[in-house]
């Protein structure tokens, strides 16, 4: 997660668990291809909206944003990972290796034509997907109506959101709880650097998260110079207990002699002594 802060290679600054999980939990890389189209759908009232793919272009997605002119928004593709690279390479340009936007929609829109063959509906349906110029000043020039966007090369991004691996969990707790360190009487384990983001938080990729981090950090910045006052419960977010939840408290090999241990003893009740 971390690229350009070096925040995780000082210690006076983050604990080491807590570099650890900045370092290790893993951030999504993503691509979003967006076309102004026509608003087709106005043409009937049962016309599809999206469409779901099983090839490079995944997903398709119809967005009417009310604009009077008869346009709207689609997004011929919006993927993550794995796909999102894939995407990446079928826009490479020869000239300075970057993504051409064009390229990238033309050779996804080829795939979306291999659709095209199954039926008459959804050929007429994939006709609509294609950028809208009438009115351009170079109506041959659809480059004005394609956006592309991937944010894993975007400065200060670097990636575009946080989407923890299976067993991360007790990284996303390390690091939403680090804020709980603030205390004016704890100068060693109080550094008064408090992070805060959605990558975060528990509901990355949401501003919510954001939020929810940042209200953090800055009731950690006041309880650090003793100026924090709760509701009148006397609650904050600094009275909030961090090990309600406890990720994988018993090791999986325990787990599963226990779970043997129990399935003897019930199939000796069941049998009856002797009778095993």
């Amino acid at each position: 997660m971390e690229i350009t802060t070096n925040l995780t290679s000082d210690a006076a600054l983050l604990d080491a668990r807590v570099a650890t999980a900045v370092r290790r939990v893993h951030v999504a890389s993503s691509a979003k291809v967006a076309i102004r189209i026509r608003k087709f759908w106005e043409d009937g009232d049962d016309t599809p909206r999206v469409l779901l793919c099983d090839n490079v272009v995944r997903q398709i997605y119809t967005l009417d944003y009310g604009a009077q002119d008869g346009t709207a928004v689609a997004f011929i593709t919006y993927v993550w990972d794995e796909d999102a690279t894939k995407q990446q390479g079928l826009g490479a340009s020869s000239e300075n290796y970057g993504v051409d936007k064009v390229k990238l929609y033309q050779n996804l829109y080829a795939k979306l034509l291999t659709y095209a063959e199954r039926s008459p509906e959804l050929a007429a349906w994939i006709a609509h997907i294609v950028p809208y110029t009438r009115g351009s000043a170079n109506p041959g020039d659809f480059a004005d109506s394609i956006l592309y966007v991937e944010w894993q090369s975007q400065p200060h991004f670097n990636g575009a959101f946080k989407l923890s691996y299976p067993g991360q969990d007790r990284y996303v707790q390390t690091m939403f709880f680090d804020y709980l360190k603030a205390d004016p009487d704890s100068p060693a384990a109080d550094t008064g650097v408090y992070i805060a983001g959605d990558c975060i938080a528990y509901t990355s990729g949401w501003v919510d998260g954001a939020l929810q981090t940042g209200l953090n950090a800055a009731a950690a910045v006041l309880t650090s110079t003793g100026t924090l006052y709760g509701d009148a419960h006397g609650q904050s977010p600094m009275t909030i207990n961090k090990d309600r939840f406890d990720y994988f408290p018993v090791p999986v090999a325990s787990t599963t002699k226990a779970f043997r241990t129990a399935a003897a003893s019930t199939t000796k009740a069941v049998n009856g002594p002797g009778d095993e």
